[in-house]
Formats: structure tokens, C-alpha cells, sequence
């Protein structure tokens, strides 16, 4: 009897370890860490509204007594961001809730280290986005022995203005069809994405849509290369339409294209216009004094450059007095020179255009516990995903392995495990199955280390997503620095949506190429491009002093 009533207790507590969600996280490798996320400290007055911008775009408003400390009125506060996929995979953060595979849109994690404070009231959290999602969910991160599992998922507050598509449907048929498709170029651009290639700009584009040749006539320089990009064809302008118009038409014009493509596709995401600001940035920085451009011809012909390990595509500024560039004005490319610093170069041209750097959308929700929290949709509730099949092996002779399925695009980051033939790997159900978009850049990445650490294995593959998959991916020995390096090296973040076929950003790339073989003077053809591509961002303000002519 009693060896019964054992085997039955044995049996409850078997089904309760494959109920528990911890049962769901394998341990991760040491390397996969959120050590990895740097640590922002805040020492704040909770007496006060506070309101912190953190790296990563985050911003967080902090109540007046929202925190209570157990002495004092201050409280210091740890933050860590996870927004992007390579901060997500790096810091091991798996998009997964009780090994159902999420989409997440970004984690934070908040902690009042060491000392005794409670949250009296809700802190509000603005996260970045390049668009907001319907369905996206609040999740708690429940920190278990092999990682973290999110949990509790609640819905979000409204995010936007009450809309109604009907009356946008009706305003887009009336106004914008002639012209103008949801979801593809016709005589105008596509009007699904132009949010995001208006860099969340609600107003400018409210603005430009209701009279686009206002915009134009006060330089605003997106609205300029627009111009010029569609044959200084201006829209019509439509001054009947209120804000609320307004709202309705780009609500209707959102859910067509939802309803099409499920998010904005990359082609739809930037344009040629996207890096008008940068060239003009760069354009600025060659017109200080009086548009005289110095340029350190002597060094680069000798092959010196004024800052070791440098390239010589710089101007040199140590001619300019010290208050001719104020460092709170300057632009960013230009850094101010002092006594101490004469001769010392400055970068001439910006990093080409990433569009994830213009995020301007936000999801706003609240927190009422330290911890971290994660946004996140469930996969198999995404409509634009679809039942697939997916199974990984893995070659080559290393401990046992884990395995993960990275969309950088969608921020799904979900680890692995056995299939059924116990030869291969599946990601949510042991015969394959697991909800995926269709079409899209995915990889699988295997690491492996030995029990004590001091070997690993590494190895990935790139595929696209379809019905029916399955890869083998080779593990080679590898040391855990050059596995970040490699991880880093794929440049997840908007893989597929930097403006490589852009005009524009082809000719911010051309700028940073430092090959001079067939180019004795890298310096000038510099100077040029950016005098050819200013003139395609630019309406020909007449203020503007009169540039130097391009040498030759």
C-alpha cells in the first residue's frame, strides 16, 4: 500500500515538473548572458516627477512619491534595456512563455539594488517601435534557474486616438485613390509605411497630406525630396480634412496594409529620401566659416594621418578660433578644437543611414513591481504567421548543443529541443510544428560548451522561412569572443530594411569607402558626392549662402 501511495505521489510530481514553466528553459550557455546589457544607473528625488531617456530610446516617467524609500527622499535606480534582437540574443532572453514561442517588441528590467523602497503608484514606460502591433500583450519576467520565463501576460492600455476606417475608407476613395495604392507604388508612393519612412512624424505627415505644397514651400526636407523625387509634381492640397479626418484615413490606410503584409514590409519601410538628413548634417559641417572647406591635403598626400590609426578622409578644423564651433551647436561630425587639440581631425561624413535609428512610435504601459518586463505577442495568435514544419540537425561532434531559431525582423528568439526521432531539433512541438511568417530572413544558431566551460562550439545558418523546412547546421570549435563577434557581425537589427537599392543611401555608402587605389583624392570626390546628393534633398532655399564650387 504504501509503495503504492509512493508511486502515485512520484506520478503527481512528474505531472507538476512538466506543468512547471522552468521545466520549459534548458540552461543556457555561460556566454548568453544579461551581463551583457550595459546598466544604467539613476539617482533620483522621489519627491519629484521624474522622467529618464535611456540609451536605447526608452523613456520611463517616474511619479512624484511613486517610490517610497524606507529613509530619505532618494532612491537609486538600475535599468537595463533589451530593444533590439542582438541585445535580446546576447543577453539569453529567450521570446518564449512556457515554451510557447513569442514576438516580442522589447524588455526592460528595473531594480532598486540594496536598498528598501516599495512602488506606491504606477511607473509609466514608453518603449520604441517601428510600428505598434494590435494584440501586443504585458508580460512578467519569472527568473528561474535556467533563465528568465515570461508570464502573466495582460493587455496593454489603448495606444491611440478612437478611429473610425469607415470614414478613412471613404476619404481614401475620394481623395488618394487615384493616385495612391495601400500597398504598392503608382503615380505616388505606397501610403502603408509612410509613417515609419516619416520617422513617426504624425504631425509633419498630417501636415504634408493636407498641403503637401505648404510643407515644400517651408523647406521641410523629406517634403522637398519628395518633390523633386516625383518630378515636382506636388499633391493636390485638401483643406476640408480635419485631424480627426485625418486619423481615420491613416487608421484605414494601417489595417489594409495589416491585413496584406501583417507589419510593414522592408520595401515599404525606406526610401530614397532617407538619408537627406544625414547628408545635409554633412553638408553643414563643410560650410563652417563662411563656406571656406580646409581640406589636410598636405598629411593625406604624405600619407599621414592626424589621429593614429585613422583614415585620412578628414577636414582639418585646427585653422578655426576657438569659439567658432560652440560644442552644445555643433554638428555631430564636427567636434570643437582647442589649444590643446590644434591639428586634431574630425570625422567628415555620418554612418550610413539606419532606419531603426528613427523610431519615433512608442507603446505605453506601467509597472508596478521591480523586475523585468517584456511586450510580446504569442505567435500562433499573429495572423500573418502560418502552421510550419521546421527541423534542425546538427553535424558535427560536440557536447549537447543548443539550438535556436532567430526572425530578426519579428524579435523571435526561441530556443529548441529534441524531436521525436531523437536525431534532430523542432521548436515548439516535438513532430516540427511552430507557427512562422512566411517569406522572411531567419537563422538557426547551435552553441555548445563543455561541462567545464573551456571549450565551445559554434556554428549558424541563414535561411528563409517557408512551409516545409529542414537544415543542418555544421558545429566547428570556436573560442566564446569570437562567437559574440560573430553573432554581432550578422547585423540583425533591420537586416532587411536598411535602404540598400535606396539612391540616396548608396551614396552614403559610397562615402565611407577608404579604398584610394583609383581615387588620388579621396577628399574631393567626397566633397563632391555630397555637393550631388544635397541638391536632390534640397528645395534651393535662397537664405542658404552660395556653397563653394566643387574642385575639381
Amino acid at each position: 500500500m504504501k509503495l503504492q501511495i509512493l508511486s502515485f505521489a512520484c506520478l503527481i510530481l512528474l505531472l507538476v515538473a512538466a506543468c512547471n514553466p522552468s521545466s520549459q528553459l534548458r540552461p543556457l550557455p555561460a556566454m548568453l548572458s544579461t551581463d551583457s546589457l550595459p546598466t544604467q544607473t539613476f539617482t533620483i528625488n522621489t519627491e519629484k516627477d521624474t522622467t529618464l531617456n535611456l540609451k536605447g530610446g526608452t523613456v520611463i516617467s517616474i511619479p512624484a512619491r511613486a517610490l517610497k524609500p524606507a529613509a530619505g527622499a532618494t532612491a537609486r535606480i538600475e535599468i537595463k534595456e533589451a530593444i533590439t534582437i542582438t541585445d535580446i540574443l546576447l543577453a539569453g532572453l529567450r521570446t518564449q512563455s512556457d515554451g510557447l514561442p513569442l514576438q516580442s517588441a522589447g524588455m526592460i528590467y528595473i531594480n532598486a539594488p540594496g536598498q528598501e523602497i516599495t512602488i506606491q503608484r504606477s511607473i509609466e514606460i514608453k518603449m520604441p517601435a517601428m510600428d505598434r502591433l494590435p494584440g501586443m500583450m504585458q508580460f512578467k519576467g519569472q527568473e528561474t534557474p535556467n533563465g528568465i520565463n515570461w508570464i502573466d501576460p495582460q493587455p496593454l492600455p489603448e495606444q491611440l486616438p478612437k478611429t473610425d476606417v469607415h470614414n478613412g475608407k471613404d476619404l481614401f476613395q475620394q481623395n488618394c485613390a487615384s493616385c495612391h495604392a495601400v500597398a504598392k507604388p503608382v503615380t505616388g508612393p505606397a501610403l502603408y509605411g509612410a509613417m515609419q519612412r516619416w520617422g513617426h512624424d504624425t504631425a509633419a505627415v498630417f501636415a504634408f497630406t493636407k498641403d503637401a505644397r505648404e510643407m515644400v514651400f517651408k523647406e521641410n526636407t523629406y517634403a522637398c525630396c519628395l518633390f523633386k523625387a516625383y518630378n515636382k509634381q506636388p499633391m493636390p492640397a485638401f483643406p476640408a480634412l480635419t485631424q480627426q479626418d485625418l486619423r481615420d484615413l491613416y487608421a484605414y490606410i494601417d489595417q489594409q496594409g495589416k491585413q496584406i503584409f501583417g507589419q510593414v514590409p522592408a520595401q515599404l519601410m525606406t526610401g530614397k529620401c532617407d538619408s537627406c538628413e544625414s547628408y545635409l548634417a554633412a553638408w553643414d559641417s563643410m560650410e563652417l566659416s563662411n563656406n571656406e572647406i580646409y581640406l589636410n591635403y598636405e598629411n593625406n598626400l604624405q600619407g599621414e594621418d592626424t589621429i593614429a590609426g585613422a583614415s585620412s578622409d578628414y577636414i582639418d578644423v585646427s585653422q578655426y578660433q576657438d569659439d567658432t564651433l560652440p560644442q552644445d551647436d555643433a554638428p555631430t561630425s564636427i567636434r570643437k578644437t582647442t589649444s590643446a587639440t590644434r591639428g586634431t581631425a574630425v570625422a567628415l561624413t555620418p554612418d550610413y543611414v539606419d532606419p531603426y535609428a528613427r523610431q519615433r512610435a512608442y507603446y505605453s504601459f506601467q509597472v508596478t513591481a521591480f523586475g523585468w518586463h517584456n511586450l510580446d505577442i504569442l505567435a500562433k495568435d499573429f495572423k500573418k504567421y502560418e502552421p510550419a514544419r521546421l527541423s534542425v540537425s546538427v553535424s558535427g561532434k560536440a557536447p549537447t548543443p543548443s539550438v535556436f531559431l532567430i526572425i530578426p525582423d519579428y524579435k523571435i528568439f526561441v530556443e529548441g529541443g529534441p524531436l521525436k526521432d531523437g536525431k534532430s531539433y523542432g521548436f515548439k512541438t516535438t513532430d516540427g510544428e511552430v507557427p512562422l511568417p512566411m517569406g522572411v530572413k531567419g537563422y538557426i544558431m547551435v552553441i555548445s560548451e563543455d561541462d567545464n566551460g573551456k571549450r565551445s562550439y559554434y556554428g549558424q545558418r541563414q535561411f528563409t522561412t517557408a512551409n516545409n523546412l529542414s537544415l543542418t547546421v555544421k558545429l566547428e570549435a570556436a573560442e566564446t569572443a569570437e562567437i559574440i563577434n560573430r553573432i554581432k557581425s550578422l547585423q540583425l537589427e533591420g537586416a532587411s530594411v536598411r535602404p540598400d537599392t535606396a539612391e540616396i543611401s548608396n551614396g552614403i555608402k559610397s562615402l565611407q569607402l577608404k579604398d584610394t587605389s583609383n581615387r588620388p583624392d579621396p577628399l574631393v570626390n567626397q566633397q563632391n558626392r555630397i555637393w550631388e546628393m544635397k541638391a536632390a534633398c534640397s528645395c534651393g532655399d535662397p537664405a542658404l549662402p552660395a556653397p563653394a564650387p566643387p574642385r575639381k
